[in-house]
């Protein structure tokens, strides 16, 4: 009987200094900011390997926790020190609640939801249990986390900073209406004086929906990772490996979004299926600042794949892309270049590669299977003879000036041959497809109203290269493939 008092108390003691693995940590909303726990006091807000004390968990979370912020209206929040260690601590908003995050100046200049020095962390609103987001959804129920600019100068609705690396973002929306100065939807910068010998690395940036802001949609990266840059104190830090995907960007203050300071040898940059309406609604200043996305300061071999986006009815370029090995390839880019700048009123620019430290070449963007109707000037444009691109099978309708131009030779190289056989490798030999008029597309739905919400730009018909149908999708024709361009027979 005595023996098995023993085991008994001995079970007891153990279940009391010994916590359960895996468990849910409330933030309320009074809390502003929320240590998980990596760094070296070790006293964070879960309870890992620690005994669970009157006055609260102090142990360091790990990925078998959920962090849930709290349902309702709060101020300012910022995460630090989280580490999942190769697999990803969950911050969610509580079940069934929304979590409406205003600027209340707590992180002065900074921003308003942050993650500070952290690794392996999925920051994501869909913890509704009424979530059904869709494609461009703008509806409460897609987005359990909104984050609301205020008048205070806080620069970022969303802020990664620190050494933060393998850091996923999604389903957030981000009204910066009321916003003030240069607030961006989701920015990832340090500007605390953490050097180029550190990338942000392995970022998804995703389902968000970000909307009248007064300067960008996102900021991504930093312009002076490198050596010769006199802009940054103790240099920047470089970013790699970013996908950025199905987010809705509408109306900008400035331009959609950026993506900037990849590192060398970084190739799995990956941006598509983004929505982009309506930018360079507030920012006094040139057209180059007031586009769809931009890709800049990519350092030798290094390159992104940017693909099935939309872009629409930007006063600068739809596509900014300064040179390097980059795939761009399958967006539809409506109603771009509105501003009618010489450079930049025109659907796609490219320009030289940037003036970087150790680098000695320009790359050459691919250019391919894209769509562009009525860009202002020019369907696709290069501004230096140092920006090259080769170009295939783009179909361009309805340019102010005409399908593309090198300001200066050589530049683009729009292919000339007959087969297209290969989606990828020797772009020459295959033309684009150029028509004054639209309705000589044969596109599924084309209204010509300058409202290209009730556009479909599926394809009715393969094209040979050789004759243009007319624009008639009826009982013999069937839209090819269920997709845009990317379905037709030479992709």
């Amino acid at each position: 009987m005595i023996k098995r008092l023993l085991i008994l108390v001995l079970l007891a003691l153990l279940l009391i200094a010994v916590p359960c693995w895996g468990a849910n940590y409330t933030i309320t909303s009074t809390e502003h900011t929320v240590d998980g726990g990596a760094n070296e006091s070790g006293r964070g807000r879960c309870n890992a390997g620690y005994v669970s004390y009157a006055a609260g968990p102090y142990g360091v979370c790990t990925s078998a926790d959920t962090i849930i912020i709290e349902g309702g209206a709060r101020g300012d929040l910022k995460f630090e020190n989280f580490d999942g260690v190769d697999d990803y601590i969950t911050i969610t908003n509580e079940d069934s609640t929304r979590v409406v995050i205003t600027d209340s100046g707590e992180e002065t200049g900074t921003g308003i939801l942050i993650l500070n020095a952290c690794n392996y962390v999925d920051l994501r609103g869909d913890g509704l249990s009424t979530n059904d987001w869709v494609t461009n959804c703008v509806d409460a129920s897609c987005y359990g986390i909104k984050v609301i600019a205020g008048s205070y100068q806080t620069n970022a609705g969303v802020r990664v900073k620190g050494e933060s690396s393998n850091i996923k973002i999604g389903y957030i929306e981000y009204d910066g209406t009321n916003g003030g100065g240069l607030q961006v939807g989701i920015r990832v910068q340090d500007g605390t004086g953490l050097d180029n010998d550190y990338t942000f690395d392995r970022f998804e940036i995703h389902h968000n929906y970000i909307h009248d802001t007064q300067y960008s949609g996102m900021y991504l990266g930093h312009n002076c990772p490198l050596l010769n840059c006199t802009d940054a104190v103790d240099n920047d830090p470089y970013v790699s490996n970013f996908s950025i995907y199905d987010n809705l960007l509408e109306d900008m203050g400035s331009y959609g979004f950026s993506y900037k300071g990849i590192a060398a040898g970084s190739t799995e940059n990956y941006i598509y299926n983004n929505t982009i309406k309506n930018t360079g609604l507030v920012y006094v200043g040139e057209d180059y600042v007031k586009i769809g996305i931009g890709l800049s300061y990519f350092f030798a071999g290094s390159y992104a794949s940017v693909y099935n986006n939309w872009i629409e009815k930007t006063i600068g370029p739809g596509l900014y892309i300064r040179g390097a090995d980059h795939l761009v390839y399958n967006n539809t880019i409506v109603g771009c270049g509105t501003g009618d700048d010489e450079n930049w009123g025109h659907g796609i620019v490219i320009t030289e590669y940037d003036t970087m430290d150790g680098e000695t070449r320009d790359g050459v963007v691919q250019i391919y299977d894209n769509i562009i109707v009525e860009p202002t000037r020019y369907g696709v444009f290069s501004r230096q003879t140092v920006a090259e691109g080769l170009m295939a099978r783009n179909i361009i309708t309805e340019a102010g000036l005409g399908e593309w131009l090198n300001k200066y030779d050589p530049g683009l190289v729009e292919g000339s041959g007959s087969s297209c056989s290969s989606a990828r490798g020797t772009l020459t030999t295959c033309p684009n497809v150029y028509q004054a008029d639209t309705d000589s597309i044969c596109f599924t739905t084309w209204s010509d109203d300058s409202d290209y919400s009730n556009d479909d730009f599926t394809l009715c018909c393969d094209y040979d290269y050789t004759s243009i149908a007319a624009n008639a999708c009826g009982a013999t024709t069937t839209p090819v493939s269920g997709v845009k361009f990317s379905g037709a027979k030479y992709n």
